[in-house]
């Protein structure tokens, strides 16, 4: 249950816990925290697209990257802020018990007998979930209603004309083309499926292969 207190507010239901909004209370991140979550979920976007489903968008990837498969691209930005929203959560000094603010680790003796694929999935904060900690939920809550994978179909029109040796156009010409961005590398020597950047230069540089879906010559008046 999430109270009508912000998240560290200092505001509380109990004198005897001064600091439980952190655990009851809605969190809000400032302007500054805002601008810092965009810059670092650009980074993450550069770091593992291109996407090819919103679930690779959405989910850590299944590789032996321990940078990449340990959470998404937004929880990667959330955990990585420069200025973290839930440092009261983490900070022993704020537990309200000996629990709450377990930081655990792969190899601590609480973990005995409890067997991961991925030892990493146990680190973590037991506070973890509670109303004041940010997860990508919260950020993908509000905008799941009109989230959807990117149309990678594109209309392109460009002209061109022939002049004389002083300039005078001798004839125009307009086109239309529809051209689609397939999965395939330009250059085939990388696998379309791969999560790992490119090895060809050419596909460094041009990325995936376009396909021209139709084209045709426009006239005047549809210009």
């Amino acid at each position: 249950i999430v109270s009508d207190y912000e998240a560290g507010s200092g505001n509380s239901l109990s004198g005897l816990a001064p600091n439980a909004s952190e655990y009851t209370g809605f969190r809000t991140l400032t302007d500054e925290q805002i601008e810092d979550l965009a810059e670092k979920i650009v980074e993450q976007v550069r770091l593992r697209g291109p996407f090819l489903s919103l679930s690779e968008f959405v989910n850590r990837q299944l590789s032996s990257n321990t940078d990449l498969s340990l959470a998404g691209a937004i929880q990667t930005a959330i955990n990585n802020l420069e200025e973290d929203p839930m440092e009261e959560l983490r900070n022993p000094a704020n537990k309200l018990s000996d629990t709450t603010m377990f930081e655990t680790d792969s190899d601590d003796p609480k973990l005995d007998g409890v067997s991961y694929e991925y030892p990493k999935a146990a680190e973590g904060s037991s506070a973890h979930g509670v109303p004041g900690w940010i997860r990508q939920a919260d950020v993908l809550r509000p905008i799941a209603p009109v989230l959807s994978a990117r149309d990678d179909t594109f209309t392109i029109r460009t002209y061109g004309d022939a002049r004389d040796n002083d300039g005078n156009i001798l004839a125009r010409a307009w086109c239309e083309a529809t051209v689609q961005r397939s999965r395939d590398f330009v250059d085939s020597a990388d696998q379309a499926g791969s999560v790992e950047p490119p090895t060809s230069a050419v596909n460094q540089t041009f990325g995936r292969k376009y396909v021209i879906k139709s084209f045709r010559w426009l006239n005047t008046d549809e210009v």
